[in-house]
């Protein structure tokens, strides 16, 4: 039989846990955007010709997208920090239901439940836009943001 003390410690060790896992994807996501930095001043300091110039600025076009999605999503995780520290974490921003622990595990930083995300996403749709970052959301890693990035560029 649990008591309130022990629900709360529970619910203070996922947090807890949760905190962590935004920490870290932000450090990474960090560290991505330096990497994207690096690159762009040497590659500025090495292109010797047309052909090199043409393939560097292709994939300097993908590497700006990638920072662009990299950006927003630091600024969601620094949103989902503030949610923490408030106590307002975990609620759908739309309707305001609890977003199920599940969902808050596998993507730390989203902020709609998954009705309000499937109605969201059926407006873009609808509305034939590119999608903005928080239909991507569950593109947690890079090589996933790569292919989004490259779907983007062929729409152009």
């Amino acid at each position: 039989m649990n008591n309130g003390k022990t629900d709360k410690a529970t619910r203070n060790e996922r947090r807890g846990h949760l905190r962590a896992q935004l920490r870290t994807r932000e450090r990474r996501l960090l560290d991505g955007l330096r990497d994207v930095e690096q690159k762009e001043a040497s590659i500025a300091l090495d292109v010797a010709d047309a052909r090199d110039a043409a393939s560097e600025s292709e994939a300097n076009d993908v590497e700006a997208c990638l920072a662009e999605l990299r950006a927003v999503e630091l600024v969601e995780i620094n949103d989902a920090f503030q949610k923490l520290s408030d106590g307002t974490y975990g609620m759908c921003e739309a309707c305001g239901t609890r977003i199920p622990e599940a969902r808050l595990r596998l993507i730390p930083a989203v902020s709609l439940c998954v009705a309000c995300k499937r109605d969201h996403e059926r407006l873009t749709e609808s509305r034939g836009d590119l999608p903005e970052w928080s239909d991507v959301e569950a593109m947690a890693d890079t090589e996933r943001s790569e292919a989004f990035c490259g779907q983007a560029r062929r729409r152009f």
